[in-house]
């Protein structure tokens, strides 16, 4: 029976979040892409480069601008990523795409953190613990879950499908594509702390 016949949440949620092996394979796959990112820098100087033109400007883009626009900007980013992770999940074939899906967002956190402090040693790892990764924490952590709940649906939608029955009960889609929503407002309260950090802490730094 599909776990989207219970209840959004219980009290059990906390339980079957540690049960559910499949967590610990995203979060691994999270780190694989920070690691990469992180380290690729070292053995290709012409994406250090380019990626120290797009920091060094992103970065006095972030200082000028307001706190609304930072914050949209945040949250465009979560959606894009939002919108592929769902789109995924109605594929049959998407279990395996959403559980790589967390490599890319590891990749790209990785490499900026990594160039910030490889190139600006306290400075920059000072600027990753301020300007980034408050709102990347959080927003990190719900499109885990997110994704976690979306290779639960893609995986029932093919074992449905395989079994002569490849219709999405409504039930089950409606607790689902809440359940996402519930994520999606995380990553907004995600994207509200990346900008007030930034409204807070950008005068401090010159990256």
């Amino acid at each position: 029976m599909s776990k989207y016949k219970y209840k959004i949440y219980n009290g059990k949620s906390l339980k079957k979040f540690f049960e559910n092996s499949r967590i610990f394979v995203l979060i691994s796959m999270f780190i694989i892409g920070l690691t990469a990112g992180a380290s690729m820098l070292n053995n290709n100087s012409s994406i250090t480069e380019r990626l120290s033109v797009i920091i060094e400007s992103y970065s006095e883009l972030r200082a000028e601008q307001g706190i609304l626009i930072n914050f949209c900007n945040s949250l465009t980013v979560n959606v894009l990523f939002s919108v592929v992770n769902l789109f995924l999940a109605f594929s049959l074939v998407g279990y395996p795409l959403i559980i790589a899906l967390p490599t890319f967002k590891g990749l790209a956190l990785g490499a900026v953190s990594g160039y910030l402090y490889s190139t600006y040693k306290l400075i920059g790892l000072g600027y990753c613990m301020l300007m980034i990764f408050p709102g990347a924490v959080s927003s990190t952590f719900a499109f885990l879950l997110a994704c976690n709940d979306s290779c639960e649906y893609s995986k029932n939608a093919f074992m449905k499908a395989i079994k002569g029955r490849g219709q999405f009960e409504k039930d089950e889609t409606r607790v689902y594509l809440t359940r996402q929503l519930v994520f999606l407002g995380i990553c907004a309260v995600s994207s509200g702390i990346d900008a007030v950090f930034c409204e807070i802490f950008s005068r401090f730094f010159e990256i």
